[in-house]
């Protein structure tokens, strides 16, 4: 997709934000939910028009270098849990050589612990996302290793 053809949608989406703005303030007065349900019409049209900005400004932006991140065998990550006494249920090495620790969700820690303590067991280590599995809630960290 050209920048222009972004623009054009950019504009597309900006007129009817603008027309749900016109029928919100049409019908205020004489029915107050299709008036919240054109209000809700608008911002989404607003929400979209910010995202395609963020587009925008990613397309244009240089693309980073992506990570090189240290090959480390799993045994050794292994190792750093240990030391950093956080229990994973499950520790998986993927191709571009970051771990993913799941974590039973019953274990009475936060996430935001969990981090500081894997932050702190290795100066080499560099936390690359975390959050809660989608299926089971089970938090998750995943890390790698880098030149320190």
């Amino acid at each position: 997709m050209s920048s222009d053809d972004l623009h054009r949608l950019i504009e597309r989406w900006q007129a009817l934000a603008d027309e749900a703005r016109a029928q919100t303030q049409v019908v205020s007065a004489s029915d107050l939910s299709r008036a919240t349900f054109y209000q809700g019409v608008m911002k989404t049209y607003l929400n979209v028009i910010e995202d395609l900005h963020d587009l925008f400004r990613d397309n244009t932006q240089p693309a980073a270098e992506p990570q090189a991140y240290l090959s480390v065998a799993e045994a050794e990550a292994q190792a750093v849990l240990q030391r950093a006494e956080l229990f994973a249920r499950s520790l998986t090495l993927h191709s571009d050589q970051v771990f993913t620790a799941v974590f039973s969700r019953l274990q009475p820690i936060t996430l935001e612990s969990r981090i500081q303590k894997l932050s702190a067991a290795d100066a080499r280590l560099m936390i690359v996302d975390f959050g809660t599995l989608r299926d089971t809630g089970d938090p998750y960290v995943d890390f790698a290793f880098v030149k320190s």
